[in-house]
């Protein structure tokens, strides 16, 4: 929740991944309102990179989601996982 101002939210990886496997440990960060709706993502890193979302926002209740996956190099599919991760989030 904030008052209104500028904030920066920061993702930055800490481990490995699965199978501690540094290919396999793509997180990406996405903020949204209060109702879910997607306000701004960052999916920009790849794996083991950090994301970033510099934004104004006004008074209110927001959430931040990571999400976690790695593309399967076999099939090009998509395969959801965890990973290790540090969030800040700075209000100015």
């Amino acid at each position: 929740t904030t008052a209104g101002d500028s904030i920066a939210i920061r993702l930055d990886i800490t481990g490995l991944g699965p199978g501690r496997n540094p290919n396999m440990n793509d997180l990406d960060l996405f903020l949204m309102d209060a109702t879910g709706r997607l306000i701004e993502g960052s999916d920009r890193g790849l794996n083991s990179q950090s994301e970033l979302i510099n934004r104004r926002l006004p008074a209110g209740t927001y959430v931040v989601e990571v999400r976690s996956f790695y593309t399967k190099a076999e099939t090009s599919e998509k395969v959801f996982s965890s990973g290790d991760y540090r969030l800040s989030i700075i209000a100015q």
